[in-house]
């Protein structure tokens, strides 16, 4: 078997676990959420990343190429995607193991809120790089 298969785990013993079907990644139903909670929140922190996603583009369009048109796809992406940062935040927070995680899209919103002043700015990216420092020492498991 090639090695590219085995990234994901430490040690060679758990990706064979993982491969055989003993382990499985851990989901938001095996972290106390019941199963139609955790589609609801599935579908909901997708509709979040898009809207995101969708006002990035939009703005990018909007604002370095003069793109006024994309002004309307920036407004209605944005608000999905601040408002969907409150379920989803939410639904993380009522997980067992995801508690403290829901703090990045809650503070994200806040973030958004304020984003006219200095500050508001500070809480996002103060957010996000915490969140990246822990992914990379491996905290956020």
């Amino acid at each position: 078997m090639r090695h590219s298969l085995y990234k994901y785990f430490p040690e060679r013993k758990w990706a064979d676990a993982f491969l055989d079907g003993e382990i499985l990644f851990r989901s938001f139903t095996a972290q106390g959420l019941p199963d139609s909670w955790a589609k609801i929140l599935w579908f909901v922190g997708a509709a979040t990343a898009l809207g995101l996603f969708t006002a990035g583009v939009a703005n990018l369009l909007e604002d370095w190429f003069g793109l006024q048109v994309f002004g309307i796809p920036f407004v209605g992406g944005i608000l999905v995607g601040s408002f969907g940062l409150i379920p989803t935040g939410v639904g993380l927070a009522l997980g067992s193991g995801t508690r403290w995680i829901a703090l990045g899209p809650l503070l994200s919103f806040t973030g958004l809120i304020f984003v006219s002043m200095w500050w508001g700015m500070g809480i996002l990216a103060a957010t996000w790089i915490a969140l990246g420092a822990l992914q990379s020492f491996g905290r956020l498991r």
